[in-house]
């Protein structure tokens, strides 16, 4: 809501000045987002979860902000977004922006393409008085998986990103997170984000909705231990809320300063399994060897995090 009146974006995308605008086929649809609590997993109509993910400054951005939006929807990403601590009468732009490494992201290239991304922009925006933007955010995009960033540029200080979240996972239609099924996993990490500091431990916290007889699981590693993972714990899903949570380690005093990386992954019956009786007799024994990551039913997500303290 900017000065009391709520936003529905025109699909002309923007660009930065020294670029060429270019043409996007992103239609806005009106849709009514479901009310829910702040910082909290609501359920909307359908069965659809709706995912509050937190907006994080970044390299000395300001504000701070969260978007709401569903993981599972039919034609189009529908999102609710809360800004504020912004610069008063400020102008501002949203991006989905692709992760180049990523190939389910390859529909976003039909939109907007800028050195290889494939991206959204939506029109421009000033914050209200009191330095806020409430608005919806509704794109029509492809059916596929999608994996993306979420930004928030500064316009008038050379459209520099001071808020962000690198972890937004949706799905469009009915395809899954690797193409070949219709009941899609939808896993979401909502406290920890590419980057974030950790000590010797952190509970990592989330939402998900994945398929009956999957289960989800968490493991680490230092990042030169690649390709090996130690699996952390099984994060046992809440039934009605769709949140979860699971401990994670960083192992000892030596590791200060160290990356690792986090990667939450479902299976199914057989590989949790297996993963069970790994993680049964490494409590019982102290033997925690790192083991390959197992076969998954949906593709990982991996999370980049800086070990500061023990």
């Amino acid at each position: 809501m900017v000065g009391g009146i709520l936003l529905n974006f025109i699909p002309t995308p923007v660009t930065p000045p020294s670029k060429e605008p270019k043409p996007s086929s992103s239609k806005i649809l009106p849709v009514k987002i479901s009310p829910s609590g702040a910082g909290e997993t609501g359920v909307a109509g359908g069965g659809v979860t709706l995912t509050t993910a937190p907006l994080i400054v970044h390299n000395g951005g300001y504000g701070k902000g969260k978007i709401k939006y569903y993981p599972k929807q039919e034609n189009q990403f529908n999102s609710e977004v809360m800004l504020q601590e912004l610069k008063p009468g400020g102008v501002y732009v949203l991006t989905i922006n692709r992760k180049i490494d990523c190939p389910c992201n390859k529909e976003l290239q039909r939109h907007n393409d800028r050195d290889g991304e494939g991206y959204w922009d939506s029109s421009s925006m000033k914050a209200d008085n009191n330095g806020c933007i409430h608005t919806q955010l509704n794109i029509e995009l492809p059916e596929s998986s999608y994996d993306v960033k979420f930004f928030v540029k500064d316009i008038k200080n050379n459209w520099r990103v001071i808020l962000k979240n690198d972890n937004l996972r949706f799905t469009i239609g009915e395809i899954g997170a690797l193409g070949e099924s219709k009941e899609a996993s939808v896993v979401i990490v909502t406290n920890l984000q590419d980057g974030s500091e950790v000590g010797r431990e952190t509970t990592m916290e989330g939402t998900a909705s994945i398929p009956s007889g999957n289960h989800l699981w968490v493991l680490d590693r230092r990042v030169d231990f690649k390709p090996l993972w130690w699996p952390q714990r099984e994060a046992r899903i809440d039934p009605k809320t769709h949140k979860w949570s699971a401990t994670v380690c960083f192992g000892g005093p030596q590791d200060i300063n160290w990356d690792f990386h986090i990667s939450v992954i479902t299976v199914n019956a057989d590989r949790h399994r297996e993963l069970m009786d790994y993680w049964t007799k490494a409590m019982k024994t102290g033997d925690w060897k790192p083991i390959q990551i197992p076969e998954t039913t949906s593709t990982p997500q991996i999370i980049k995090v800086k070990k500061v303290r023990h």
